[in-house]
């Protein structure tokens, strides 16, 4: 099955800014794909090429296994900027009006403001909208035409938390029904909860990516100490499970699979004469995984 989306060594400057470095990335059907960087790592750049509303300075990409075209873009919904509607008509008016500009029919106009729970708002005007609502008046905009994938550029962005609650749920509401979605963040904590696979871009490299359970399954890190470092390194080598082992201060940090119980641990460690007085399992997230790649990378 060919991908929704492959990008083959993008790359783009502003000048002298390298905005983007040999970008390559692959995106399948069905997948919510996370784009995860800092502000000025390359994410706005790459979903305006793939939008077509920049050029790049090299590199290709396809949709939907072919070279772009217009027809591809009819296959594609998007939200790159905030959402720029009429502010004296109403939300079905504006939709209207969205519809006109796209080329698509006006009959999905109750269902997509159903989708992002605007059906008792639709007849008030844009102007009387919380930012919240805006956000999801424009995802409406984006589901017309019932595109096969849609592309988020900060979604959530300056929405307050029952803002980004609801824009999540949306996300996910359009996911559950086999869309591919593409999503641009800074945010470590949207791309997680939202997001089946994730690229972490800096400067406009990427760094890693991967499925977010690969990125999250990484192995935990044990923080343990005891009264006899050397000792309880000694014993932390034989156990199988544990690698990794370095000292950290008066400490000594571990990684370690999931197969390791830290009770068990701690056990055979006191029955072979070490009692640890400092025992701390660390769960890898998605935050922690991004600082450790991004860490001294330019």
């Amino acid at each position: 099955m060919n991908p929704i989306l492959q990008i083959n060594s993008l790359s783009r400057s502003y000048g002298s800014i390298q905005a983007l470095d040999d970008l390559s990335l692959t995106v399948g059907p069905g997948s919510v794909y996370g784009i995860l960087g800092p502000n000025g790592s390359g994410k706005t750049t790459t979903l305006s090429i793939i939008l077509d509303v920049l050029s790049a300075d090299n590199g290709t990409y396809q949709w939907f296994g072919n070279a772009p075209s217009a027809e591809a873009r009819r296959r594609i919904g998007s939200l790159l900027e905030k959402p720029n509607f009429l502010p004296y008509l109403s939300a079905v008016k504006n939709l209207q009006i969205s519809a006109e500009v796209k080329g698509v029919g006006q009959d999905k106009i109750n269902d997509v403001l159903g989708i992002v729970n605007l059906s008792a708002r639709k007849h008030s005007f844009f102007s009387t909208y919380s930012l919240g609502m805006k956000q999801r008046l424009g995802l409406a905009s984006a589901l017309l035409g019932d595109p096969e994938v849609l592309v988020l550029d900060e979604p959530t962005n300056g929405l307050d938390p029952q803002g980004i609650y609801d824009v999540r749920g949306i996300i996910q509401k359009v996911a559950d029904q086999g869309k591919t979605i593409i999503l641009a963040s800074h945010i470590l904590d949207e791309i997680e909860k939202v997001c089946t696979h994730v690229a972490i871009l800096k400067n406009g490299k990427k760094l890693t990516s991967g499925t977010t359970r690969e990125i999250l399954t990484k192995n935990d890190t044990l923080e343990i100490a005891a009264s006899d470092l050397e000792a309880l390194q000694h014993l932390l080598k034989e156990i199988d499970g544990v690698t990794e082992i370095t000292r950290h201060h008066n400490m000594l940090l571990a990684s370690i699979t999931d197969n390791v119980e830290i009770a068990e641990l701690n056990a055979d460690l006191i029955n072979k004469g070490v009692k640890p007085h400092h025992l701390v399992r660390r769960k890898q997230t998605l935050e922690s995984h991004f600082m450790e790649v991004t860490r001294g990378r330019q």
